[in-house]
């Protein structure tokens, strides 16, 4: 399928207002984003594409930043041929040592957990720095013989981690087909089993769960609070990012409404993580 490559040229102070541009420009179907000098490049299904919903993201940020865009067709794109190519390279992250299936795993690190993700899109390839957040709490939490949900899987790499550390049961949500896929890829790749589904919580809402993980934006993140509510076991811990740490008083507020406590946070480039008990 063709594509629309939209060439954004940002002039901000604040660094992260590319970040936020991105994630809501994927909450409306692009696919993958590049960071440039001046900016970034982001990807829509050319059938996907609207000028209105592009205009109407970017304009939410005019009062923060000097934004300017051009748009091209480019040809069809194997996403995991490029990042292959281009920019996925081995990271180790905490315990977690992530590459890609035409690398080798690092044998000189016995003590760390091996993961292959071949990514189909930028976000969940250990990158971004609340995947990294997430990974290294998930290492340090008891997930072991627990029943868990990753919500907005994406590449399956916290899906992946939680199978390693012997979750008893993993289910895996994402509303993008082409993330559901790529998940099921990166699971044979890692001999790991879970339930994956095409959709959001509404597929599991008659579920419970002892571990729920949201690497989702903040104002999805309240939109879904009733039923995030609802599929927690009781004591069961949540873990949320997506968001910045200028976001966390407003997440508590609402996550207080809920008798959802946080325990923890944690903070990196300004983008945040909180572990969160269910009372």
């Amino acid at each position: 399928m063709k594509y629309k490559a939209v060439i954004i040229r940002i002039n901000a102070q604040l660094s992260y207002i590319k970040d936020l541009i991105a994630a809501d420009l994927g909450e409306v179907g692009y696919e993958a984003f590049e960071e440039t000098d001046k900016g970034i490049i982001a990807y829509c299904n050319q059938n996907l594409f609207s000028a209105q919903q592009l205009n109407s993201v970017l304009e939410n940020y005019s009062q923060q930043a000097q934004i300017t865009y051009k748009i091209t067709d480019i040809p069809n794109i194997n996403w995991n041929k490029r990042w292959e190519s281009e920019s996925y390279h081995p990271i180790t992250i905490g315990k977690c040592y992530i590459h890609p299936s035409n690398t080798p795993p690092n044998n000189d690190s016995n003590n760390l957990y091996d993961i292959i993700i071949d990514p189909c899109q930028a976000f969940g390839s250990g990158y971004h720095h609340t995947t990294q957040m997430l990974l290294n709490i998930i290492t340090q939490i008891d997930v072991t013989n627990k029943t868990a949900l990753d919500l907005g899987c994406g590449t399956g790499i916290l899906t992946i981690l939680l199978h390693k550390l012997n979750a008893s049961k993993i289910t895996a949500v994402d509303i993008d087909p082409q993330a559901v896929e790529n998940t099921k890829h990166n699971l044979k790749l890692n001999n790991a089993t879970a339930q994956v589904f095409i959709g959001s919580i509404e597929k599991v809402i008659e579920q419970q769960f002892n571990i729920v993980i949201a690497n989702i934006n903040r104002n999805t993140i309240v939109e879904l609070l009733p039923q995030i509510k609802k599929i927690l076991a009781p004591n069961a811990t949540l873990l949320l990012s997506g968001f910045y740490d200028t976001d966390i008083n407003y997440l508590s507020n609402h996550l207080q409404q809920y008798k959802l406590t946080i325990l923890q946070t944690v903070t990196q480039q300004q983008w945040s993580a909180i572990v969160v008990h269910n009372t």
